[in-house]
């Protein structure tokens, strides 16, 4: 028996369908890889910025105070350069064993301050009060 010219077209028109579909769901599946792709991208610069600021606070941390820890009758200002990072810090004498020390650290041009009251320089230095600053 002869086949029926529109029974060939419906199969064709299926298989374009199903050519269609797979298309379509490889489409979403491609979406969804870029999308997942892109944002462990973000995440990856956000944690290196992020790792790269708390270099730049240790570098501000620990700045002056290794100065004064030094030489206990430390006033002035200098800049030291560790690895790929610096720190300039100034420190401050108030009277008696207090001391002011500000103190920025910098890495790839990531800035971060901090602003340390030293009450005691010697047998060992005592903190008062350290905080971070958006300024000096």
């Amino acid at each position: 028996m002869p086949q029926h010219p529109l029974d060939n077209k419906e199969k064709f028109q299926k298989g374009y369908l199903a050519i269609f579909a797979v298309i379509m769901v490889i489409s979403v599946i491609l979406l969804l890889v870029l999308s997942f792709s892109v944002k462990s991208y973000h995440s990856i610069l956000n944690s290196r910025g992020m790792y790269k600021s708390n270099q730049a606070k240790a570098l501000a941390n620990m700045c002056g105070l290794k100065q004064i820890r030094d030489l206990n009758t430390f006033t002035g200002s200098n800049t030291l350069t560790l690895g790929s990072g610096s720190c300039t810090y100034m420190v401050s004498d108030l009277g008696g064993t207090n001391r002011q020390v500000n103190s920025s650290g910098v890495i790839n041009n990531i800035i971060r301050k901090v602003k340390i009251m030293v009450v005691s320089v010697a047998p060992i230095v005592t903190v008062s009060s350290w905080q971070e600053v958006a300024d000096f």
